[in-house]
């Protein structure tokens, strides 16, 4: 937990120093915009999903964190008990109990057990819980893409109105500009939300999670080589 926050927290800042004060623009951008009845609130899109999947990826973390603890907490209790049975009448539900008890009923079949099959099963349920926020950085940087793609396309229109107004001498040339200007504004303003907050923010995020993942994973296993299995 404190890794994460620690980890949250720098990035934070980091992207408040480099990119705040044009994710502000980037919003401002897009309601006026919507305004002039050409909004496509990608970047308000994109900042509702960042902001959904750093709570998503931080209640990951803490389930990760509270696991971590149990586990040392019920290691110390099984030791002190030595009794498998006992343990796992009287343990809350929790990773390392719920492994124990998977070995317990394959030892009821076959005193020939083995873990390495459980450990993978364990790793592969933890690892398609926290895929969610690694999706949602991929999604990110995607609607920056799209985001750039649509900028482009109300550019394009807005420089076409222009063309026409010069033609044609009308006075509508201002609108014109407004819009050719709004579109790239939203084209460079989406793809760099989408880069630091998907690309950047949330692949760091992710990866952390990750990391922790397969530290409990393979502190689970440890502690039961050692302590269950000779058992």
């Amino acid at each position: 937990m404190l890794e994460w926050c620690f980890y949250a927290v720098g990035l934070g800042v980091l992207v408040s120093i480099v990119a705040g004060s044009f994710i502000v623009q980037a919003v401002e951008n897009d309601l006026q915009q919507a305004e002039n009845q050409r909004g496509t609130y990608v970047s308000i899109i994109i900042l509702t999903l960042f902001a959904f999947a750093v709570v998503k990826n931080f209640f990951d973390i803490k389930f990760i964190h509270r696991q971590a603890r149990l586990t040392d907490k019920q290691i110390g209790k099984l030791r002190e008990s030595n009794n498998i049975y006992v343990f796992l009448q009287n343990s809350e539900p929790s990773l390392f109990r719920d492994h124990i008890d998977n070995l317990h009923e394959i030892f009821r079949r076959d005193y020939n057990i083995s873990q390495d099959n459980l450990v993978t099963l364990l790793q592969s349920r933890l690892l398609a819980k926290t895929r969610v926020v690694e999706f949602c950085s991929s999604i990110l940087v995607t609607l920056g893409l799209v985001g750039t793609i649509i900028g482009l396309i109300q550019s394009a229109g807005g420089l076409g109105e222009v063309f026409k107004a010069m033609s044609g001498g009308d006075t509508t040339i201002m609108q014109g500009v407004d819009a050719a200007l709004g579109g790239m504004g939203v084209a460079f303003y989406t793809t760099l939300m989408g880069a630091v907050l998907g690309g950047v923010c949330l692949r760091l995020l992710s990866n952390l999670v990750d990391a922790n993942t397969e530290h409990i994973v393979s502190h689970i296993a440890e502690l039961t080589e050692i302590y269950i299995l000779p058992i």
